[in-house]
């Protein structure tokens, strides 16, 4: 995902996920009720806080990765039966010091209903929306080689300050157009596929979203 970045991506996060165009609509929905999700009790090592906040809005955890070619689970969530997968090896919820130093909160990307958005889950005061934007559809998140299976290419991280400051210079050293913000001084979310990222950085209570990678 981390390559240097060339233009502002903000108003390209509609567009990131379009594979799916020039199929039949049905074909790639099917594919999105394979992709492998987990359920927040299936995962070992997840605060009670955090896993009480998830399991009340009936999310499941999409993995990025290829999609199964037969339906593993008759269960509308589309989740896959797991037991006691750990924290670390689950992608897709996250931790870090998204609105100050020192603030721990969590990040989950919540699937409902085969539509995803990420869902902030606050450690203390300081705090922007807890919905950043819009649910997408996963299907709008699935890519395909030609001929090769589907997989599912949409993931979150936690990006640290200095690797914000350094996405926001462009090749030729000269600033990029991104909002005018004072140091970078806690983390961003950065969120986007194998080919492009946008940033959601917290600032004053409203979010930010900053050039990632492409």
């Amino acid at each position: 995902m981390r390559t240097h970045p060339h233009l502002f991506l903000a108003l390209l996060v509609p567009l990131l996920w379009s594979s799916a165009g020039g199929a039949p609509e049905d074909e790639w929905q099917a594919a999105a009720r394979r992709i492998h999700r987990i359920r927040p009790g299936s995962i070992k090592g997840l605060p009670k806080e955090i896993l009480a906040e998830l399991e009340k809005r009936g999310c499941t955890i999409p993995q990025p990765g290829p999609v199964a070619a037969v339906q593993k689970s008759s269960d509308k969530s589309g989740a896959t039966e797991a037991i006691d997968v750990p924290l670390e090896k689950v992608q897709n919820i996250i931790k870090g010091q998204f609105a100050k130093k020192g603030q721990v909160d969590w990040v989950a990307l919540c699937s409902k209903d085969l539509a995803s958005s990420m869902l902030v889950l606050w450690g203390g005061p300081a705090r922007c929306p807890s919905e950043m934007d819009e649910k997408g559809a996963d299907a709008n998140a699935l890519a395909r080689d030609e001929n090769g299976p589907y997989y599912y290419d949409h993931a979150i991280g936690t990006i640290g300050p200095k690797a914000i400051q350094e996405y926001q210079t462009m090749d030729e050293g000269d600033p990029a157009p991104a909002p005018t913000v004072p140091p970078y001084d806690h983390d961003g979310i950065e969120d986007g596929s194998e080919k492009a990222s946008v940033i959601f950085y917290c600032q004053s209570g409203t979010w930010l979203r900053l050039m990632g990678g492409d």
